[in-house]
C-alpha cells in the first residue's frame, strides 16, 4: 500500500467520523446563537439601567436590590406560586383520569379512538379563541355565567367576576374548564400503553380494581411522565404561563389583583421601556425555574430509576 493510499484512507476515516458533527453544526450553532447568545447578553444588560437604545449606565446589582423591594413583583410572585399549586394539581389528576378512561376502553377500540380524538380536538384551538370565550362568559352586564345565574333566579350571586379583586384571579383559573390538557392525557395514555399487558393480567387475579389499582400500580408505573408533566407544568408557568389570559381578560388587573411576573416583565419591557429591570427579573425567574427543576429531578429521579 502506497503512502498516497494511506493517507486517503485515513482522511477517509477522520471524514467519517466528523460527518455526523458537520450534520449537527447548523443545528447547534442556531441554538447558540438564537439561545445562549441572548441569555448572556440577557445576564449582561441585568446590571445595565438600559432603556432599550445603544446607551447604557452600569447599575451593578442595583436591578435585582430594586426588585425584591417592589410591591408589584412580590404580589405577582404570590399569584404565580397559587397558579402553579393549582396548575400542579390540575395537570397531574384530570389529564391522568381521562387517560385512564381512554385506556380502559381497550377491548373497544372505536369507542377509544373516538374519546383520543374529543380530548386532543381542543388542541388545535388557538388559545386566544378559548380567552376570549371566557371573557363572554364572565362579562358583567351580558355575560353568560351571571345570565344563567340570572335565569335560575340566583341574581344575588351575580358577580362582575373579572372586576373584583377578590375573585379575578379564581376566575382566571377557570379558564379551559375542565382542564383536560391534550398533551399530559397523551403522554400518561401512552405510558399506560407501554406497561407490559401481563402486569395487568396479574392486577386482575389479585383484585386491583378502580382506584385501588390507580394508586397502587398505575402512578407508580407512569411517574416517570408524571414527573416529566410536573417540571414541564413548573417551566411554563414561571416563564409566563396565562400570560396570555391575564392580558385579554384583566391586563393584571383590578390593581395588581391577576399580576404575574411574565406580565410585570412585559411591562417593564415594552411599556416602561426599562430592558435592564427587566432583564435582571427574567433572570431571577430562570434561576427560580432551573432550581424548582433540579430539586424536582434530586427528590424524585431514584424513585423513577427505581
Amino acid at each position: 500500500m502506497t503512502t498516497r493510499t494511506v493517507a486517503a484512507s485515513k482522511s477517509g476515516k477522520l471524514l467519517n467520523k466528523l460527518f455526523p458533527y458537520l450534520l449537527l453544526a447548523p443545528a447547534f450553532i442556531l441554538v447558540i446563537v438564537l439561545n445562549y447568545i441572548p441569555i448572556g447578553e440577557s445576564v449582561l444588560r441585568s446590571l445595565y439601567d438600559w432603556r432599550g437604545g445603544s446607551r447604557a449606565t452600569f447599575v451593578g446589582l442595583a436591578n435585582f436590590k430594586e426588585l425584591f423591594q417592589d410591591m408589584a413583583f412580590h404580589i405577582s410572585m404570590k399569584n404565580m406560586i397559587k397558579l402553579l399549586v393549582f396548575q400542579l394539581v390540575v395537570i397531574l389528576t384530570v389529564p391522568l383520569l381521562a387517560a385512564e378512561y381512554i385506556f380502559r376502553l381497550k377491548n373497544h377500540p372505536v369507542l377509544q379512538n373516538a374519546f383520543r380524538v374529543l380530548f386532543v380536538l381542543p388542541m388545535v384551538v388557538p388559545r386566544i379563541v378559548t380567552v376570549l370565550i371566557w371573557q363572554f362568559i364572565y362579562d358583567g352586564d351580558v355575560g353568560l355565567l351571571n345570565g344563567i345565574l340570572k335565569g335560575l333566579g340566583l341574581v344575588s350571586l351575580a358577580r362582575p367576576w373579572l372586576d373584583d379583586p377578590r375573585l379575578a384571579l379564581y376566575a382566571i383559573m377557570f379558564v379551559g374548564f375542565p382542564w383536560v390538557s391534550g398533551v399530559a392525557t397523551l403522554i400518561y395514555l401512552a405510558g399506560l400503553e407501554n406497561v407490559e399487558s401481563t402486569v395487568w393480567d396479574s392486577c386482575e387475579l389479585d383484585g386491583a380494581r378502580g382506584l385501588r389499582r390507580v394508586f397502587a400500580i398505575d402512578i407508580p408505573l407512569i411517574f416517570a411522565q408524571l414527573r416529566t408533566m410536573a417540571v414541564l407544568t413548573v417551566i411554563e408557568v414561571i416563564g409566563g404561563y396565562m400570560f396570555v389570559d391575564i392580558l385579554v381578560l384583566t391586563g393584571g388587573g383590578p390593581g395588581w389583583a391577576t399580576m404575574v411576573p411574565g406580565l410585570n416583565l412585559y411591562e417593564n419591557a415594552f411599556k416602561f421601556s426599562r430592558m435592564g429591570y427587566a432583564c435582571a427579573m427574567g433572570l431571577t425567574l430562570s434561576l427560580i425555574a432551573l432550581f424548582i427543576t433540579l430539586l424536582n429531578m434530586s427528590l424524585f429521579g431514584k424513585k423513577v430509576d427505581e
